[in-house]
């Protein structure tokens, strides 16, 4: 669990856990991957902080933290505060939705898997690479 759980003056209150030995080496903005991976970082971290804190201040706390350790990795002012700002929004939109909204948001994520190739991909297949592939069900599938 990533969270701390007492009771404070009779009421529950919940803290953001991080272990001490923790050494926070986020990705360098040098780093190859793609840009959207430090996006769903901060947009992650931050709506984590929001979520696992009863008070404001202690998320407010870690977001700060946070902040302060992706610039000790390289980031830069410039490129943070605008994903900071964004993913704040993003969290406040996301915990004052209601229950109803978010079923209703999940279900229009959802899309059709792709159960089969159609028989027009299987022929293809099998006419231009005949070693190549083989059926398994009705679905083909390429050998390497």
């Amino acid at each position: 669990m990533d969270m701390t759980i007492s009771i404070e003056n009779g009421t529950l209150v919940t803290r953001v856990f991080e272990k001490d030995m923790n050494l926070y080496l986020y990705l360098p903005p040098t780093s190859s991957h793609p840009k959207g991976i430090g996006t769903g970082l901060i947009f992650g971290q931050v709506l984590r902080y929001r979520c696992l804190s009863t008070h404001q201040c202690d998320a407010d706390k870690k977001i700060r933290e946070f902040y302060q350790r992706l610039l000790a990795r390289g980031h830069s002012p410039d490129t943070l505060s605008p994903l900071f700002l964004k993913a704040e929004r993003n969290a406040k939109a996301y915990l004052t939705r209601s229950h109803k909204d978010h079923e209703a948001l999940k279900k229009a994520r959802q899309r059709t898997p792709l159960t089969r190739c159609s028989s027009i991909c299987d022929t293809i297949l099998m006419t231009h690479l005949p070693n190549k592939s083989k059926a398994y069900g009705g679905r083909m599938q390429l050998i390497q």
